[in-house]
């Protein structure tokens, strides 16, 4: 497809342009430079620096490869789908700028007397996951298995939260979010919609944006997890030798 090398190269937004490409390969083909910088949401100079740092002269040759490559049909004979947008996601993930919230969360979780996890479903099974892997860092963690049941902290507690969910928006969550809100404890969340309401809620959001028809995959959100939980055992050991 595209040279893996290459596409670790593209910043932010022109990584927003290869994840539409990706996501809409028949479409795209059929595009101009100017409907896909509308449809991506990006400006056309983004569009023609991507191709060139992609190693082509411009748009219309990056699109003749596409057609010469036959690359639906490469994208049919894989396996899953979601490994090749989950790479472009692992190229947001090590950006300075996504580095830099990944730590502010590192910081809130390192300062609070327990991380509490809580999610829905299959969000529910990732946050059991989650505790497990905190605790094996040596970091306080527990799920709230029911989010209906009353939310009690003691006054001489620090608690964190940490919530997981795809949309961001099942009305039972936010219900929850808004109860924590009340009582003044951070929030922490993992959504792949960075317009939804939990991102709104939260005091540090981390988005994986994928496109919709992947959006299902729990890839990203098992890598913020674990880069989350060595990023705070890192500011722990380091709170300890000082």
């Amino acid at each position: 497809m595209f040279d893996a090398t290459k596409v670790k190269k593209l910043n932010d937004v022109e990584t927003v342009a290869i994840n539409y490409i990706l996501a809409h390969l028949d479409e795209v083909k059929g595009l101009t430079i100017r409907d896909l910088a509308s449809k991506s949401f990006v400006s056309k100079s983004t569009i023609l620096r991507m191709a060139n740092k992609l190693g082509f002269d411009g748009f219309s040759e990056l699109k003749f490869y596409m057609t010469s490559q036959n690359m639906p049909n490469l994208i049919e004979k894989s396996s899953y789908d979601g490994l090749s947008l989950f790479s472009l996601f692992l190229n947001t993930l090590t950006s300075i700028s996504y580095q830099e919230k990944l730590q502010q969360a590192a910081e809130q979780i390192k300062e609070a007397s327990s991380l509490i996890f809580m999610g829905i479903g299959t969000s529910g099974t990732l946050a059991e996951y989650g505790v497990k892997y905190f605790r094996n860092l040596g970091i306080k963690a527990y799920a709230i298995e029911d989010i209906y049941q009353p939310l009690v902290i003691d006054g001489g507690e620090r608690p964190v939260f940490l919530i997981l969910s795809v949309t961001g928006g099942r009305v039972p969550l936010i219900d929850a979010v808004m109860k924590i809100k009340q009582q003044k404890v951070p929030i922490i969340s993992i959504t792949n919609d960075s317009e939804s309401t939990l991102t709104q809620l939260s005091d540090i959001s981390l988005c994986y944006d994928l496109p919709n028809e992947l959006s299902l995959t729990q890839l990203p959100v098992v890598a913020l997890l674990e880069n989350l939980a060595h990023l705070t055992k890192a500011l722990k050991t380091d709170l300890l030798q000082n």
